[in-house]
């Protein structure tokens, strides 16, 4: 009995440990603001998504300036976010189209991003789709259905380095005894 209970701790640890990176949608499935714990590499981020100009949305760099691959990965994981999701559409959409950014690249009169889109508005479930590169326009100016993303790197209460081991070894010791 005793070693069925461990088994049954360590598999609930199990599970409870791999429900932790699960993205969650900021706002609703018609009225999206961002995604909370998109994994993009080995970072979980916050993401908001802001229909503003360039220069009012990232006073600073945005995060991936300078990393194509890195912006392309978020907009890839966006993307796979928004469809798993089920949004539909994007805060404040009016116009024909959704375009969501991941700038990674600067000039002194354009930004240049990597994206996901959709060309209906609503967005048929599922149907987010990459855009690759996208680019040009003016960094003072406010676009219908551009999107611009921010990214924090979300807080985490990290796993003792040993806690999967030991949640193994309970789960092991109790199919040895079951």
């Amino acid at each position: 009995m005793k070693t069925k209970l461990l088994g049954l701790m360590a598999l609930v640890t199990l599970l409870g440990m791999s429900q932790a990176g699960a993205e969650t949608l900021v706002g609703t499935t018609t009225d999206a603001t961002g995604i909370d714990g998109l994994v993009v590499g080995s970072l979980t981020y916050n993401v908001t998504f802001e229909n503003a100009s360039y220069d009012t949305v990232y006073p600073s760099a945005p995060t991936f300036l300078g990393n194509s691959s890195g912006a392309e990965d978020a907009a890839s994981a966006i993307e796979s976010a928004l469809n798993s999701l089920g949004v539909t559409a994007l805060t404040g959409i009016s116009g024909d189209f959704q375009v969501v950014e991941v700038p990674y690249d600067v000039s002194a009169t354009s930004a240049t991003s990597s994206s996901a889109y959709c060309n209906d508005v609503p967005c048929p479930a599922g149907s987010w789709s990459g855009l690759g590169t996208s680019g040009g326009g003016d960094l003072t100016d406010v676009y219908t259905g551009y999107y611009y993303t921010t990214f924090l790197i979300a807080a985490s209460s990290p796993l003792p380095a040993a806690l999967p081991l030991f949640a193994t070894g309970l789960g092991a010791l109790g199919l040895l005894g079951w």
